[in-house]
């Protein structure tokens, strides 16, 4: 996942971008599923994908980030209580319904769920031994190949 900051929920009327539901004023960060970066994911969308960044806050609270945890939380919810909704979390900011990327603006089940469970027992998700990984994460002389 790739941290991406201030992005608008977009609405349009074009068939592949379609979303007329859903709205905000604001802008939100969170983390979007590809990086374009590379060749292999050209022309990726810069979007906050909603599941991922749950993803990502969960397992911030289990490593006991807990300021890091909340500040994506707490944008979820926010787009939770965008105009148009119903109750759920939006899946992203924008619409890419074309092949290969089929990412919509509109309330996801998943996406909910994440919300849900990071709120009332994140270490359903991941367990309490996965824990032990912060440690390894503090290991310094590991190379990272995505630079």
């Amino acid at each position: 996942m790739y941290l991406t900051k201030d992005k608008k929920i977009i609405q349009s009327r074009e068939k592949d971008y379609y979303n007329t539901a859903y709205s905000d004023e604001g802008t939100f960060s969170g983390f979007k599923p590809y990086s374009d970066k590379t060749d292999d994911y050209k022309g990726a969308p810069d979007i906050v994908w909603t599941e991922g960044t749950l993803g990502y806050s969960t397992l911030a609270y289990v490593l006991g980030n807990m300021d890091e945890a909340k500040k994506y939380v707490d944008e979820c919810i926010r787009m939770q209580n965008c105009d148009g909704s119903t109750g759920g979390v939006i899946y992203t900011t924008a619409t890419y319904g074309m092949l290969p990327w089929e990412f919509h603006v509109w309330e996801s089940v998943v996406s909910s769920s994440w919300l849900y469970l990071v709120i009332n027992n994140p270490d359903v998700l991941f367990t309490r031994t996965l824990r032990q990984v912060y440690y390894m994460a503090k290991i310094n002389n590991i190379h990272d190949e995505r630079k």
